[in-house]
């Protein structure tokens, strides 16, 4: 067979020239892994027909690996990938995405081996010392409890639990506490300050143990809508002493005071001597008559006389009542029934 020699140069060229710079391999910077192995194509752009060959397990959720440019060049002798070290001394992070497991999600599968184990059903569990382990952002992780030795005397457990999730290996982490008999509570989902006007949002049901529900509130009915009177906690128990109705009257505002009998009806304006939520009873001090009344709080600067209160007259009072009507003179206006 005769070789061309033409042909023969022009093969020999294009054996010496390097590769275009679209098939040439970059070393990438930053990479967010989404699966629990590394691959070539994680370190290196354009890693040639080896791409998906899998070099390792990848990081745990949370956790990082740096791979430098030694171990770089290495991997892309062994792999033939298009790159070698320029000098420029490149580093790969390979970063695994994580979130700390909610104890919430624990508490409930621990709660049940304790029960398996003789303890409480629905014991309320608090871990001691508990580091959450890590997990992939909006994964389902699935817990099994492998062990647990529970105590019935003291409540005290120690437990070992599985915890394995798409795109993870499993973790075994080890857990101790308490269990304790529990009670169904309403709490507080997160933490509230004083005067904060509770939502849907605001409050959910757990079972706390007995010693920490005294007089708590078993449903979100009785809280939504109501006013904190003091700062709450987050999971804390919400009880009926430390909420009460939103203020609609307050204290100095002028109200339209009404007194209804059998057959009359009869408004007066009044200055709120307290005040109150829809429901609560207040002082009122009447416009016309200066005498003080007790009365219902029947919307937002509304009230009605109570049955049954005998008015007061500033002079009765001696509370100078008097001079906080003078002051106000100029905000009444007449022609109202005194009630």
């Amino acid at each position: 067979m005769r070789w061309n020699f033409p042909f023969l140069v022009f093969c020999a060229y294009n054996m010496m020239q390097p590769a275009n710079a679209d098939q040439l391999a970059f070393p990438h910077t930053l990479v967010t892994l989404s699966s629990p192995v590394i691959r070539l194509a994680d370190l290196f752009s354009n890693a040639g027909p080896q791409a998906q060959r899998v070099l390792g397990p990848s990081p745990a959720p949370g956790l990082r690996i740096v791979v430098g440019s030694d171990q770089l060049a290495a991997i892309a002798s062994a792999y033939q990938v298009p790159w070698q070290p320029d000098g420029s001394d490149p580093q790969v992070v390979l970063a695994s995405p994580g979130q700390a497991l909610s104890p919430t999600l624990l508490d409930p599968v621990i709660a049940a081996a304790v029960q398996s184990s003789g303890g409480p059903p629905a014991a309320a569990i608090s871990l001691a010392d508990f580091t959450p382990p890590m997990v992939p952002p909006g994964s389902n992780p699935n817990l099994t409890v492998t062990s647990m030795d529970y105590d019935p005397g003291t409540g005290n457990f120690s437990a070992t639990i599985i915890v394995s999730a798409a795109a993870m290996a499993p973790q075994e982490i080890q857990l101790s506490g308490l269990a304790q008999a529990s009670v169904p509570a309403l709490v507080a989902t997160h933490s509230l300050q004083p005067g904060e006007v509770l939502g849907a949002a605001d409050v959910a049901m757990a079972r706390l143990p007995a010693s920490q529900a005294a007089n708590a509130l078993e449903n979100p009915a009785d809280a939504i809508g109501m006013t904190t009177t003091i700062g709450v906690d987050a999971g804390a128990a919400l009880s009926a002493g430390n909420l009460t109705t939103p203020i609609v009257v307050a204290k100095g505002a002028l109200v339209i005071l009404s007194l209804t009998l059998p057959g009359l009806n009869v408004t007066a304006q009044g200055i709120a001597l307290g005040a109150g939520g829809t429901g609560s009873v207040i002082p009122v001090l009447n416009a016309a008559s200066h005498a003080v009344v007790d009365a219902i709080v029947t919307g937002p600067n509304a009230a009605s006389v109570a049955p049954g209160s005998s008015p007061l007259t500033t002079a009765q009072n001696n509370g100078g009542y008097e001079s906080y009507a003078q002051a106000h003179a100029a905000a009444y206006q007449p022609g109202y029934g005194a009630p």
